[in-house]
């Protein structure tokens, strides 16, 4: 098993297809549930745990992996004291492979960022159905030793 640990957030159809292949890899991998509860208790009956919020789940991991609809949703998952920023910190990465708007990407970034942690907007394309464990990404963040190390954990996830 992998010495990271990984969290996940976004377990839609593409995303649970992720995490099933990060979890597959023998990284720990960390969820939170939202609005259906059978990706999580699937995950979990694989070996996954389950983390009460995003911020508690930023506080377990090393690295948070976002798989959502837009940056409106990356935008709630981060707010408030049960949000993402509210735990992470200095050496965190989060990896935003949902579909971003740039015009609130920036943003979302600079939060991230001012929490110490390290951003990367890494979109996926592929449909769940079509990508068989091998979805498409693409990584993009500021250049920054912070961005290096993002970049060299998201590789190993991918």
């Amino acid at each position: 098993m992998s010495d990271l640990n990984v969290g996940f957030i976004g377990l839609g159809l593409m995303g649970r297809a992720m995490a099933g292949h990060i979890l597959r890899k023998g990284y720990r991998l960390h969820v939170v549930a939202n609005r259906n509860r059978e990706p999580v208790d699937a995950l979990v009956g694989e070996g996954a745990h389950e983390s009460t919020s995003a911020a508690a789940l930023a506080r377990e991991v090393d690295v948070v992996l976002l798989c959502l609809p837009g940056s409106k949703e990356v935008q709630q998952v981060m707010a408030g004291e049960a949000g993402l920023l509210a735990g992470l910190g200095a050496g965190k990465i989060v990896v935003d492979c949902s579909t971003g708007d740039p015009s609130l990407t920036e943003g979302i970034a600079a939060a991230v960022v001012s929490t110490g942690a390290g951003y990367l907007d890494t979109p996926v394309n592929r449909t769940p159905e079509g990508s068989r464990g091998r979805a498409s990404e693409r990584l993009g963040g500021r250049r920054c030793r912070a961005v290096g190390k993002s970049a060299s954990a998201a590789r190993k996830l991918f």
